[in-house]
């Protein structure tokens, strides 16, 4: 899944972050890799494994 500019500069300005527009690539790009693997993370078959409260249970 990738983010437009329109949706860093929106997530910017309710975060009350700056960003100029030679950050604008560099957070589009990290922002798109985040939810790439978010995706990725919700595409997994988690049947049959117990949740866990801390990720070092």
């Amino acid at each position: 899944m990738s983010i437009s500019e329109k949706d860093v500069l929106r997530a910017a300005h309710l975060a009350r972050i700056r960003v100029t527009p030679d950050e604008l690539a560099h957070y589009q790009e990290g922002l798109s890799g985040i939810l790439s693997l978010v995706e990725q993370m919700h595409d997994c078959d988690t049947d049959g494994i117990e949740p866990m409260a801390h990720p070092q249970d």
